[in-house]
């Protein structure tokens, strides 16, 4: 992402100074000495990232002139510098979007450092919105392909009784595989296209007693077959998603779409359907969970930061006044070495015992004796504390493997609680009821984090919309767990705006978020539908009341998916 740095500081030797450190690195610098040649560069400059003094000598701030290139340019950084410790100030410009704080006199390193990785994450936001603008457009363009395709299948169902050519025709040209199958998955037709995707001629299943199961993989076949059961119930349309296992042992993902037909004893006569390849469309969504992910990880950087960097202060702190106690209690055990000396040549002096006394007030031993003990303690503290935050953050980045592990779902939600703490701390009070005899609970733990992750930063995000701390009062989130039998139940409750009727069954749709525009890509929960439903076999579903709040419902088996547990049958 190639621009120019805009430093906005109305002492012009600084801005030069940081102009002189900054160029050599390759990146091209303007400096301005008020809010209104910043705005002349704004406008003609192609500027990405903004240094901005926090104070400036005008009736506009820093701080706010700051808050109005954000909302005006959402693609620029901003990086305050200021020479003032004012924790308000330095939390006002993080929720504002500042990617960063200097401090004055400006430490050269800090600097290169910090632009540096402001130019790294201006980066990544630009390719994570190219990419999800090209995600977004190729997932429309592939789903007006197949509702197009779907629809001149059904148009064309009456000809192909018509005439063979004609059907032919049809089968040859359409780009999926018609078949028609019978309840012991062989086949009475299939379209030769079938050796195409598969590897396996339409000969070999109609001649050679192959049958379709055989491709399908172990673990995705309870689920293909339960779709058939469930087609059953209705009107014996289905549509089913599942993998099979090429004749080059590619693993390809198929969607599945037909009609079982019936005699009037309910006995299967037959399945026609269509077989579509949908690895593509499945990459692509990985990719869309990916960029979310990323999203997230976007969002929490700042508060990790800013949560780390409080314990790390205190233990500073603490470490510098046993430094100071350290030189004093030398002071005082020097006096106590010449005071030993002396007796052991017998040349006592009453003046030493009185050296010692003196150096004993100065110090103020006893004090000494009472606070050090205790800064040791808040060290130690500081440490567990920063400690803590690191494993969680290690928990939390799980990497997913094909298998799934057993998980403590309590450990899972305190894990996301201490990594997203930035996004709720100003907002709400977390109210924690754990069953704490709930059973591990065999899952995907990264995806499960990121769930939680995404249901718990909605939450935060809609009691800070309800205005929770306009009369002084904190908003609440609520997290319980309870194990019911085969299963444990997740409730996650907030007091916030809660989700209005008309918008109810369109939450968990892709794409779909009631945010401004740049504040959210409307696949949060869209991915933890699909996370709880088909990476989990499990249930997510809500529980809202307009402007009294939501619970979000989650229930998982505990000894995991389904396609886990059934082999072929």
């Amino acid at each position: 992402m190639s621009g120019s740095v805009l430093i906005l500081d109305d002492e012009p030797a600084l801005g030069r100074m940081v102009k002189a450190i900054l160029e050599p690195t390759g990146l091209p610098c303007f400096i301005a000495e008020n809010t209104f040649q910043a705005s002349e560069y704004l406008d003609r400059e192609k500027i990405t990232l903004l240094l901005c003094d926090i104070q400036l000598n005008e009736e506009t701030s820093g701080l706010t002139f700051a808050r109005n290139v954000l909302q005006k340019h959402n693609d620029i950084g901003v990086i305050m510098m200021t020479g003032l410790e004012n924790d308000s100030l330095i939390e006002e410009a993080f929720k504002i979007g500042v990617f960063d704080f200097i401090s004055k006199p400006v430490n050269k390193k800090r600097l290169i450092i910090s632009t540096t990785n402001a130019q790294r994450r201006l980066n990544l936001e630009s390719q994570a919105r190219n990419h999800q603008d090209h995600l977004e457009q190729t997932v429309a363009q592939r789903t007006d392909a197949l509702n197009n395709t779907l629809a001149q299948l059904e148009n064309t169902y009456q000809a192909l009784h018509q005439s063979e050519a004609q059907y032919r025709m049809l089968v040859d040209n359409i780009p999926c595989i018609v078949y028609q199958g019978f309840a012991d998955w062989t086949f009475g037709f299939v379209d030769p296209k079938i050796q195409t995707s598969t590897g396996f001629s339409s000969n070999e299943f109609l001649n050679q007693g192959k049958k379709w199961s055989d491709l399908i993989l172990s673990e995705d076949y309870p689920k293909a077959r339960q779709a058939i059961l469930e087609a059953l119930k209705k009107d014996g349309a289905f549509v089913r998603e599942y993998r099979i296992t090429d004749k080059a042992g590619n693993v390809l993902w198929i969607q599945d779409r037909g009609r079982i037909n019936c005699n009037p004893e309910g006995r299967i006569l037959n399945v026609n359907g269509v077989f579509f390849d949908i690895s593509e469309q499945k990459a692509l969504e990985s990719q869309l969970a990916l960029a979310q992910k990323m999203e997230s990880i976007g969002q929490l950087a700042a508060g990790i930061a800013h949560e780390i960097n409080t314990p790390t202060q205190y233990v500073g702190d603490n470490i510098i006044f046993l430094k100071d106690s350290f030189s004093d209690i030398i002071k005082l055990y020097s006096a106590y070495e010449n005071l030993l000396a002396s007796v052991k040549t017998d040349d006592f002096s009453h003046k030493l015992v009185h050296d010692i006394e003196i150096c004993k007030e100065n110090i103020d031993f006893e004090f000494l004796q009472q606070e050090i003990p205790d800064a040791f303690a808040h060290a130690m503290n500081g440490v567990e504390r920063v400690s803590t935050i690191v494993r969680s953050i290690k928990d939390f980045a799980h990497p997913d493997t094909e298998n799934q592990s057993e998980t403590d779902i309590n450990e899972a939600l305190e894990t996301t609680l201490t990594v997203a703490r930035n996004e709720w701390k100003y907002v709400a009070e977390i109210e924690k009821d754990y069953d704490l005899s709930l059973p591990a609970v065999k899952c995907y733990p990264g995806e499960l984090n990121q769930v939680f992750l995404n249901i718990i930063v909605n939450a935060a995000h809609a009691i800070q919309a309800a205005g929770a701390k306009e009369d002084g009062k904190m908003g609440k989130i609520r997290i319980s767990t309870r194990s019911k039998g085969k299963h444990v139940e997740i409730r996650i409750q907030d007091t916030g705006t809660g989700i209005p009727p008309k918008i109810q069954n369109k939450v968990f749709d892709p794409f779909f978020t009631t945010k401004p525009v740049g504040k959210g890509t409307g696949q949060g929960l869209a991915i933890a539908f699909k996370a709880i439903h088909e990476k989990h076999g499990g249930v997510l579903k809500f529980e809202t009341e307009e402007n009294k709040g939501t619970t979000f419902i989650m229930t998982l088996p505990v000894t995991g998916t389904k396609s886990q547990q059934i082999g072929k049958a």
